[in-house]
């Protein structure tokens, strides 16, 4: 049997962390405690014990804001995601406690990933020699999961649950200053199908449809990862697909739809001196646009010649789907510019970086660096990143004039 370089890489940071605390330590709490909100972990990591993974019913309880899973011999999730289900295992696991937000209390989006994973752990397998009276140590995976602390070694009786119990309880009410005692849920089935129920009451708040809530359900309860029903990428682009329409929504009064003839100094969306490129990201379209012309150029109805206050060397047009298909005008969510004051007004001006949204035009200030397409629209994707929280990454579809021949067509000199 083999281990892949992934599981080899990862299992000998581990051991780095071992050996970095002396073996005599007695497991105990942790000397610091978690600030602030903590953040959701991406089940990439291929040594993560797998949540709702267990070799008996388990345990849930809910402890103030939290939701924890207890699991007896989870297995790693590099083997879930895995072709070969036989793999040497480089940790064991005898027990893990997996914590959640409830997602009533959630900083974030109501999500099944868990935001702590904590072990009991031993590594079995070294450089392709299995070790299997290496000794346990309390560990815990966390900061989105590229975290892994290790807080000494585990002396107590491994195979009883109730002090297993009582370690993760000590180590969990100190670390997360928690009050009071857990209350139990039930066992992990009734403790996943609580969870999914309070995610369900708070996607219904917030309008989300049933289908999307569904596709939901089956991405965080791994129970398709293990049956091979989707493979890793698959479960990643429908993570993200619904962390983009949560905060789509958020993100909604900021940005919301402004008819491009409110301000007609503004790019015109779609126009390009090339055939442009359009890309999708979550429930948006993206249009990246080489020196567009500005709208009043489109909308006037002078026949002379209009004289350019503005050039936009690129600008990258966002729209919501929604908006993109209401039919009744163009109504754009923002668009990015690399802008540079017409040199008929005088000198010449340096590059800016600006937004056009919400019927008003805000400076990002100079742009200094280089003007390659691909500097220019990697830079404007980083913005519309933040500004409309995105997460994942913007897929390319083709041109502009690929997908839109008619729209294109109706903007060429001839035809205004």
């Amino acid at each position: 049997m083999s281990v892949d370089a992934s599981l080899i890489k990862a299992h000998e940071e581990i051991i780095y962390s071992y050996c970095k605390t002396p073996s005599k330590n007695k497991a105990q709490s942790p000397q610091f405690h978690a600030e602030g909100n903590l953040p959701l972990i991406e089940l990439v990591h291929p040594l993560i014990p797998t949540p709702w993974s267990s070799k008996n019913e388990g345990d849930g309880w809910i402890w103030d804001k939290y939701i924890l899973a207890l699991q007896k011999e989870p297995i790693e999730l590099g083997i879930v995601f895995s072709e070969d289900r036989e793999k040497v295992l480089a940790i064991r696991y005898p027990y893990s406690m997996v914590v959640f937000y409830h997602p009533e209390k959630s900083p974030h989006y109501p999500s099944k990933r868990p935001i702590l994973v904590l072990s009991i752990e031993q590594t079995i397998h070294s450089l392709g020699v299995l070790r299997r009276s290496n000794p346990f140590f309390l560990g815990m995976y966390h900061q989105n999961g590229l975290e892994h602390s290790n807080f000494g070694e585990y002396n107590k009786e491994i195979d009883d649950p109730y002090e297993i119990k009582e370690c993760f309880f000590t180590f969990l009410c100190n670390y997360l200053k928690l009050p009071n005692q857990p209350k139990r849920i039930g066992n992990l089935k009734e403790t996943s199908t609580f969870l999914g129920e309070c995610i369900d009451k708070e996607l219904g708040k917030s309008g989300q449809p049933s289908s999307f809530t569904e596709l939901k359900t089956i991405r965080d309860s791994l129970s398709a990862l293990g049956s091979g029903k989707l493979n890793k990428e698959e479960a990643k682009e429908i993570d993200a697909a619904l962390a983009n329409k949560l905060n789509m929504e958020q993100v909604k009064e900021e940005y919301p739809p402004t008819d491009i003839f409110s301000r007609p100094t503004m790019p015109m969306p779609m126009h390009s001196e090339d055939d442009g490129e359009f890309w999708t990201w979550g429930g948006y379209l993206c249009f990246f646009q080489k020196r567009p012309r500005p709208v009043y150029k489109f909308a006037s109805n002078n026949q002379g010649p209009i004289p350019d206050l503005m050039i936009y060397h690129y600008c990258l047009s966002i729209f919501s789907k929604d908006s993109f298909e209401d039919t009744s005008g163009i109504y754009s969510t923002m668009i990015i510019t690399l802008e540079q004051m017409s040199k008929d007004l005088g000198g010449q001006a340096p590059y800016f970086l600006g937004i056009f949204h919400n019927q008003t035009r805000e400076n990002l200030g100079m742009y200094t660096n280089g003007t390659h397409p691909e500097q220019i629209i990697t830079k404007f994707f980083q913005i519309a990143k933040e500004r409309l929280k995105l997460v994942g990454e913007p897929k390319y579809s083709g041109t502009i004039t690929e997908h839109f021949p008619n729209f294109v067509n109706s903007l060429k000199p001839e035809k205004t």
